[in-house]
């Protein structure tokens, strides 16, 4: 299923998904490649774990896309549209700790932002290893 597109917060460029990406290791890149090529083959109804989950308790509703190697790191967000994901934050995940620690809450907040008009989206690609 092909024809995922992504948002990101903010309208700096490179865009906030991207930066985060570039700084992880190679190996890390490889996986969350991995883990995005899986997903864009679904439809919404079929992102689950061990790639994606929904989150429980909180309002509005965000998604976590899981990109495990020995670090847990984390793309948060919600669908925007039809095969469209809006990233709202980036993270890693270790025990029962985020980092940032505050980044549910903050991704949250931009959701909410955004659908009120005060926080700008721009079209964004997905990160790739090169």
């Amino acid at each position: 299923m092909a024809g995922w597109t992504y948002r990101c917060y903010g309208s700096k460029d490179p865009n906030e998904w991207q930066r985060w990406f570039d700084k992880l290791l190679k190996r890390d890149q490889a996986k969350h490649d991995s883990v995005f090529d899986i997903l864009e083959q679904r439809p919404q109804s079929e992102w689950r774990q061990p790639h994606a989950k929904k989150l429980k308790g909180g309002s509005p509703d965000l998604w976590e896309i899981l990109i495990q190697t020995d670090v847990s790191h984390r793309v948060f967000g919600y669908f925007s549209g039809s095969q469209e994901f809006t990233v709202t934050g980036l993270g890693y995940h270790k025990g029962d700790t985020y980092k940032p620690a505050n980044i549910m809450n903050t991704s949250r907040d931009r959701r909410q932002a955004i659908e009120k008009g005060s926080l700008e989206t721009t079209p964004c690609a997905r990160p790739q290893t090169p």
